[in-house]
């Protein structure tokens, strides 16, 4: 039997643990993200990035913005907006 042991199944987790009868704390945040082309002559250059903004009251906008650059050969952008306020029920 092993002593030790890696998850990485993210908001799973305690699904997967159940089955070992265990269960951890854990808070589970929705994120979302969108992966976008971009010019193949222009990958290179885009960096990793992040917008801070001012929170605005009654609104959804957190003013969090962030984008990551093409991994590999595929030009391909990550960006993301936070919108989270609160964990989601698990």
């Amino acid at each position: 039997m092993t002593k030790r042991l890696g998850l990485t199944v993210g908001a799973w987790t305690n699904d997967v643990l159940a089955h070992l009868g265990m269960e951890l704390p854990l808070d589970i945040w929705k994120v979302h993200w969108g992966h976008y082309y971009v010019d193949p002559a222009v990958k290179d250059s885009i960096p990793q990035w992040y917008k801070f903004g001012k929170l605005q009251p009654d609104s959804w906008d957190e003013g969090l913005y962030y984008g990551f650059p093409p991994e590999g050969s595929e030009p391909v952008v990550k960006v993301s907006v936070s919108v989270a306020d609160q964990p989601c029920s698990t």
